[in-house]
């Protein structure tokens, strides 16, 4: 995704672009300038009026700025610079802290950074030959991250990514390509020298957590809203089999999280659960789907190695060997079920095996016959590794969870504090 295109996305949830007017028709106040402290050469660039929160309090973003390096005698072009969230009868609030030194070997760093009512958009770009873009739509007041847009390209190829992330449902897509390996002497066709439209590659990540930011009890708990959910009404996750039916969503559906290097929970609802068939494949299972992580990055796809399948029976937690190599088995920790009625929601805890990173999961329904509809993290395809999915790294300061009456869910997510490891 072009820097072009990011910040066309980026306008596209709710981002309008918006041109800070100069410092002086602001009306810069003595406030204004106290924000540089005692740095020196510290000057207010540009005070952009933000409109007005819930409360209605005016909101205004100040800019700063100072001759600076990176730390490493790099120099930030053209200042580093601060951006300061005010609002009246509040004290003053950094929002971002910048220093563009290129952003990578090819020195063409740009950070461009954009207000408008309650908004402000970050976007910045850099790299080498592998070039990449970013854009954080945060919200000001309350302060968070609302969502994120980004992509990666590879300039001497037809490499591309595209990638977006929903702070406030814990949500995104990854779309990417590679093309091909040829043999020696071979080189792409003019067609297939350019990637295709849409990116054929698809998966929802998983988000994946630090263990140690989850609260005490996590790994025993039903998953709640602090967790990725896929359902029947297919509008975050992939419908592999049967169609989307937005009306079930409610009682069919999956919910996931990862919780350190090999720890997922998985809890689906909302039963009953069909088991008992002479084959597994029949009765309502997950399916787990693990082999060689696929991404933009590879210069191309050459042979690759068969992904293994592993299923688990949902009514009494059995795990089947599927299609693919059997060495690297899925563990079962934990099976618990919480009855309502006639509903029955099952939480798996389960261990992968060491150095996981592509994965996808599936929830398939059956009654005993034949299979039914089937919903997935990735628009897997059938022994094909690059179709698989993979994780979303969570800031540890980006969300917090809480388990209540048994359920993880989120307390805050998006959190103004992962802005902090800025340059």
């Amino acid at each position: 995704m072009t820097l072009a295109a990011v910040r066309a996305a980026a306008v596209a949830i709710g981002a309008t672009i918006f041109v800070a007017a100069p410092a002086a028709a602001q009306g810069v106040d003595a406030a204004d300038q106290a924000l540089c402290g005692t740095r020196a050469d510290c000057r207010v660039v540009a005070r952009s009026d933000a409109g007005r929160d819930a409360a209605g309090r005016a909101l205004s973003v100040v800019e700063i700025g100072w001759p600076d390096d990176n730390g490493h005698r790099r120099a930030c072009d053209p200042l580093r610079r601060e951006f300061w969230l005010r609002a009246d009868g509040a004290a003053p609030v950094r929002i971002l802290a910048l220093c563009n030194d290129g952003y990578g070997a090819a020195g063409i760093g740009e950070d461009e950074v954009t207000v408008e009512p309650n908004r402000l958009v970050h976007v910045r770009s850099g790299g080498s030959n592998w070039r990449w873009s970013t854009a954080n739509v945060i919200r000001l007041s309350p302060l968070a991250v609302l969502h994120t847009e980004g992509g990666g390209w590879w300039t001497v190829g037809p490499n591309r990514e595209e990638r977006s992330w929903d702070w406030t449902q814990l949500a995104g897509r990854r779309r990417w390509w590679s093309p091909p390996c040829l043999p020696p002497g071979q080189t792409l066709s003019d067609e297939a020298g350019e990637a295709p439209s849409p990116l054929p590659f698809e998966y929802a990540p998983i988000p994946r957590v630090a263990a140690e930011t989850m609260p005490a009890g996590a790994l025993g708990a039903e998953l709640g809203s602090c967790a990725f959910q896929v359902d029947a009404g297919g509008a975050t996750g992939f419908v592999l089999r049967g169609r989307a039916e937005p009306a079930a969503a409610a009682r069919e559906y999956m919910r996931i999280l990862a919780i350190g290097d090999r720890d997922v929970l998985i809890t689906v609802g909302s039963g009953p659960w069909q088991t008992g068939a002479a084959n597994w494949i029949h009765d309502d299972h997950l399916e787990l789907w693990m082999g060689q992580l696929g991404g933009y990055i590879q210069h191309c796809i050459g042979r690759e190695t068969i992904p293994s399948q592993w299923g688990i029976r949902i009514g009494d937690g059995r795990v089947f060997q599927g299609a693919g190599p059997g060495e690297r088995r899925p563990e079962v920790v934990a099976r618990r079920e919480r009855r309502a009625g006639a509903a029955r929601v099952v939480t798996f805890h389960l261990r992968l095996p060491p150095e996981t990173h592509a994965f996808t999961a599936v929830l398939a329904r059956g009654d005993g016959r034949r299979q039914g509809r089937m919903i997935a993290t990735a628009r897997v395809r059938f022994g094909e590794a690059s179709s698989l999915g993979s994780f979303e790294h969570i800031p540890a300061a980006a969300l917090r969870c809480a388990v209540r009456d048994g359920r993880l869910d989120v307390v805050e997510t998006g959190r103004a504090e992962m802005l902090a490891g800025e340059p």
